[in-house]
């Protein structure tokens, strides 16, 4: 009983993934470990082509929905107990001070997820340069900050698997990250729909004309 036990659990664990099966010098100099901790359960972004020549991640419906409930609570919470307090015959409005309080929590969160959520992850040839932020680099006086990177310096799209444990539930995410010529690495998404996840890797790769590199 005990033997089947283990080799069940042996079953469910993933094999390691080797770099070295690529055939690739910068897929040896990669690492194979995630970028950004954490992740999504549902599918957070989508991949959008605006025109020929470029494309971009979009917040998905999942992610602006997530963010709604949070704002929508922030809103409706304190109407709620506003009303019951009127509603009393010996009603205190000072009372609504805690609740309008943990309101405007829940309402700042709520904004604060959409906006960086829906923050543009651009690949753009014609500016010759991958970035995430709201303004085209372009425009930047200094082109060398976190986010941005030449598109010819963009070696590879890489897929990894991320395991993350929630106090009531756990699930994997999968991490979309541009692997650099120096094996460097930029994350560009991070969420739970790996099929979407791979679509989107694919098409990325064929407009850079580079591998695709899956580890999930």
């Amino acid at each position: 009983m005990f033997n089947r036990i283990i080799e069940a659990l042996r079953s469910r664990v993933k094999p390691v993934f080797d770099p070295a099966v690529l055939n690739d010098r910068v897929a040896l100099l990669t690492e194979w470990t995630p970028v950004a901790r954490g992740g999504a359960n549902f599918k957070t972004h989508k991949l959008v082509q605006i025109y020929s020549n470029r494309y971009e991640f979009r917040t998905g419906a999942g992610m602006i929905v997530f963010a709604v409930v949070f704002a929508a609570f922030g809103l409706i919470f304190p109407g709620v107990i506003a009303f019951s307090v009127m509603s009393g015959s010996n009603g205190n409005m000072a009372i609504m001070l805690i609740p309008a309080l943990f309101g405007l929590i829940f309402l700042m969160i709520g904004i604060a997820i959409y906006r960086t959520a829906s923050i543009p992850r651009v690949f753009d040839k014609d500016s010759g340069y991958y970035w995430k932020g709201r303004t085209d680099p372009n425009l930047m006086l200094n082109r060398e900050y976190q986010n941005c990177v030449r598109l010819p310096d963009i070696h590879a799209v890489q897929i990894i698997p991320e395991w993350v444990r929630g106090n009531k539930s756990s699930y994997t995410s999968y991490e979309l990250n541009l692997v650099l010529k120096d094996g460097k690495r930029l994350n560009v998404i991070d969420h739970g729909n790996v099929a979407a996840l791979r679509t989107d890797a694919e098409v990325i790769a064929g407009f850079l004309q580079i591998p695709v590199w899956d580890a999930s």
